[in-house]
């Protein structure tokens, strides 16, 4: 025995003495590393970085090898004392469209690279726009047989944009945080993190421009409003991961909440927040959804240039109310709940010059609306998109899978995310192809054309 414990002391010591001489075999291959490509443009990204808190890294960007463009740190976000990661936001900027650039992390500890992702600017002018649309993205185990393939499905769609718009992040998430209780500033730090260090989208080699919003769960817990006590936590915590400064001509923050528009391939996005200034539902007020400031900011956005405009929101604008037998509504809906301010919207909406259509999610189906020109003088039409991985609620009647909604052109229950591509011709027609796709038909549930004319 004396032995053999002689010979294990001179094991670990010998290991010990290697270690401090030698650089250790560190994994080279990308995918260690979350991050998201925020806003950017034709010469210019902002690239948001989860890191350890104490790691030691450094950034560089190479094109062909050769180290490129300008890059800048221009903010560390640290959650608190007692919070291990730590968020790095950077700027890339003397960039060019239609180049492939490497961001490299180096870590300056062990002198050595451990992370390299592509990434490309924005070809502002191209005609033809093609983004994904996706919303509901738990991480919880129960849908890991599904999470890894619908991310890849994205992959191979190659999109120009990725908009998630909303319940990105489960921050009431059953199995970790009490639903409808008093969710805690951890709780939304911790669940942000815990999300985008799982996700497969935060750690694939290409990065692709995110635009994103939130809804419900993301902002803090289940049909939540203006009166969540943690809402400025909730804000400060979806810009560190999500959002950047302004890029001239291309994007514009909103000051009070999440909001912003996105402006390129002769498109606008305005990306709204329905839950900041959300009052109880069957507010009379004429701002009872978005707020006055928003909707205020959201018009000035709309008329400052004649473009067609998606607006985006993590819950539907034109759905009915789905009442269940015993008189329970079990979907919110912007039209019904706050009638007031949903009408004061459609009327702005009617006069203004640019042409609009909608994005939202948040149903756990999939699903187009028709709207009439009875609301804004002209046809357009409501694209949701929901769910990605998260519950699929099957009734025990084929005939009541979906909420019923008179405006429904096709819907999809299961896994999925829409494909869009759009473009405005000549003669001012928006056209939009809408796909449907999933693990189940990777070709698409369904794939249909509109047109759009103001």
């Amino acid at each position: 025995m004396k032995f053999t414990l002689v010979s294990l002391l001179f094991v670990v010591t010998a290991c010990s003495s290697s270690h401090k001489k030698e650089i250790p075999d560190i994994n080279p291959m990308p995918g260690n590393v979350s991050m998201i490509q925020a806003a950017t443009g034709a010469t210019e990204t902002y690239i948001n970085i989860l890191r350890g808190r104490w790691a030691n890294y450094s950034y560089y960007v190479e094109t062909k090898g050769q180290r490129t463009g300008m890059l800048r740190k221009y903010s560390e976000v640290v959650p608190g004392a007692d919070y291990q990661w730590a968020v790095d936001k950077i700027h890339v900027s003397q960039l060019e469209p239609n180049i492939k650039y490497e961001l490299v992390v180096y870590h300056n500890k062990f002198k050595t690279e451990i992370e390299r992702r592509e990434f490309y600017t924005l070809d502002l002018s191209k005609k033809k726009l093609k983004f994904v649309v996706g919303s509901c993205m738990s991480e919880n185990h129960i849908f890991q047989h599904v999470i890894p393939e619908i991310w890849n499905l994205v992959n191979k769609q190659n999109p120009d944009l990725l908009l998630l718009i909303g319940d990105n992040v489960y921050v009431d998430e059953f199995d970790l945080v009490r639903r409808n209780q008093n969710v805690s500033a951890r709780d939304i730090w911790q669940r942000y993190i815990d999300t985008i260090r799982n996700l497969p989208i935060y750690k694939q080699r290409k990065l692709v421009p995110i635009l994103a919003t939130w809804d419900d769960h993301d902002f803090g817990t289940n049909n939540s409003n203006k009166n969540f006590h943690k809402k400025e936590v909730a804000k400060k915590v979806f810009r560190a991961f999500y959002s950047s400064p302004n890029i001239k001509g291309v994007t514009e923050y909103f000051k009070n909440n999440i909001s912003f528009q996105f402006m390129g391939f002769g498109q606008r996005f305005i990306f709204l927040d329905n839950r900041f200034y959300r009052e109880k539902p069957g507010s009379s007020s004429k701002n009872g959804h978005f707020g006055k400031e928003q909707n205020k900011w959201a018009f000035d956005s709309l008329n400052q240039r004649d473009l067609p405009t998606w607006f985006v929101s993590g819950g539907q604008f034109f759905s009915s109310q789905f009442l269940l037998k015993n008189g329970r509504q079990v979907n919110e809906t912007f039209m019904e709940d706050y009638k007031s301010n949903h009408q004061e919207f459609v009327s702005k909406l009617a006069t203004s010059n640019s042409p609009v259509a909608f994005l939202s999610g948040d149903i756990h189906y999939t699903e187009i609306m028709k709207i009439g020109k009875d609301q804004l003088g002209y046809t357009s039409y409501e694209v949701t998109s929901s769910p990605m991985h998260s519950f699929i609620f099957r009734p025990k009647k084929k005939a009541d899978e979906f909420f019923s909604n008179p405006k429904r052109l096709v819907a999809v229950k299961d896994y999925n995310f829409v494909v869009i591509e759009s473009q405005v011709n000549s003669n001012k027609e928006w056209n939009i192809k809408v796909k449907a796709v999933g693990p189940k038909n990777p070709d698409g549930f369904f794939e249909k054309n509109y047109n759009i004319y103001r």
